[in-house]
């Protein structure tokens, strides 16, 4: 007799683990076959948040190991999401039960036999860890770990209380260190225009529980100042980032 063990898919945590295929002692090469073409049916749900979504430069990552789109969802609100000082910039979800938030993932189905492919791509500060969805289920996902947050900072309305000369004063300020330091700054602003004009990325949010609706790239030079804000990009984007928020409030 010979014998092959396989994992399987299965959702029963009372069986054991996996199938054990067998056969006579001269027909190995019969099994391995048979444990090949089963292992190419078997595939794990996977959540992504960052450059792995659909229509996004990693995605391909994922297709061309077979892997297909399932669903989008949000994560439990447990977690927070960081922009990485990587290259590509990449968003860095980490746990965090006391200030975490939902975050829209979309899932998908990568086959078993592609884990080991997939993971050799998989760089750091990024990992693979358990990620809690919504309605309970726990499957694969990328996080961060904490290291890579060194470089990146998080900043919750500062400048709100301000008058506007002292505004707009802070807000070329806080561009001048940006562009001297590069840090990775995570700025919390409920002003469009203030968010206009300090970043590179928006993401706008959902109201209560807080998830990401929309990413809007903001594809202004990097070297700014206040006369940005009258130009026709700087004024096209603005309305577009408003009529985001609009229809949120309305929904």
């Amino acid at each position: 007799m010979c014998a092959i063990a396989v994992p399987e898919n299965t959702a029963d945590t009372e069986l054991p683990f996996g199938i054990t295929i067998f056969s006579l002692s001269d027909q190995e090469g019969e099994i391995l076959g048979t444990a090949e073409r089963f292992l190419q049916t078997q595939s794990i749900p996977f959540a992504v948040c960052g450059l792995h979504k659909k229509g996004f430069p990693l995605e391909s990552q994922l297709t061309e190991l077979k892997a297909s789109y399932k669903e989008s969802i949000n994560t439990a609100p447990h977690y927070r999401l960081y922009r990485l000082d990587t290259v590509p910039e990449k968003p860095g979800m980490v746990y965090d039960d006391k200030k975490g938030a939902a975050i829209a993932v979309e899932i998908y189905e990568l086959p078993v036999v592609s884990i080991g492919a997939f993971l050799q791509q998989v760089k750091k500060p990024l990992c693979i860890g358990d990620v809690e969805l919504s309605d309970g289920r726990i499957v694969k996902g990328f996080l961060c770990e904490e290291y890579g947050l060194t470089n990146a900072k998080e900043m919750d309305e500062p400048f709100s209380a301000l008058d506007p000369q002292t505004k707009a004063d802070m807000q070329l300020l806080m561009r001048q260190i940006w562009q001297e330091e590069k840090p990775t700054v995570i700025f919390v602003t409920h002003d469009i225009e203030e968010a206009v004009f300090l970043s590179s990325k928006i993401y706008v949010l959902t109201q209560r529980p807080g998830t990401v609706k929309a990413e809007v790239p903001v594809l202004l030079p990097y070297d700014r100042d206040l006369s940005l804000k009258d130009t026709e990009e700087f004024i096209k984007l603005r309305k577009k980032v408003n009529q985001l928020i609009e229809h949120e409030s309305l929904s």
